[in-house]
C-alpha cells in the first residue's frame, strides 16, 4: 500500500487543495513479477477511484485516521482519495466555490493524469 499526502492547485476552487491518496501495491508476500502485477493490479486498463468526502470539522486525514480505508484499497484494489473541503458541505451555492465541478471533473482528471486510475464511471 502506497499512502501519499499531495497537494494540487484547483482552477475552480481557486486555491491550493490538500487530498491523501491510498494506492494499492503489491504486498510483501505476494510473488512480483511483471505479468503477475499487470493482471492482479490492472494498472493498465485502471484502478476505480473512490472519493471520499469528508464530514463536518473533518480533513483530508480524517479517513485515514478514523477508519480502516487503507486497508480496503489494498484488499479490493482500489485507489482512494480524500480532500479537504472545509465544511461548504460540497455545494455549489449563488456566491460560493463550485465544489460539484472540483469533485466530478477536475479531481478525477487530476488523479487520471497522476495515477493508474480507470477513465470509467
Amino acid at each position: 500500500m502506497a499512502f501519499l499526502t499531495c497537494s494540487m492547485f484547483s482552477h475552480a476552487l481557486g486555491s491550493n487543495i490538500s487530498f491523501n491518496v491510498s494506492l494499492p501495491t503489491p504486498s510483501s508476500g505476494e510473488k512480483v513479477c511483471y505479468e503477475t502485477v499487470k493482471k492482479d493490479y490492472g494498472y493498465e486498463q485502471g484502478l476505480p477511484l473512490v472519493i471520499l468526502l469528508h464530514g463536518m470539522y473533518g480533513d483530508a486525514s480524517s479517513w485515514s485516521r478514523f477508519s480502516s480505508v487503507d486497508r480496503y484499497a489494498q484488499d479490493r484494489k482500489i485507489v482512494a482519495v480524500s480532500c479537504s473541503a472545509g465544511n461548504h458541505f460540497y455545494q455549489e451555492m449563488p456566491g460560493g466555490l463550485p465544489y460539484v465541478t472540483f469533485f466530478t471533473k477536475e479531481l478525477p482528471a487530476y488523479m487520471r493524469s497522476l495515477f493508474p486510475v480507470s477513465p470509467r464511471r
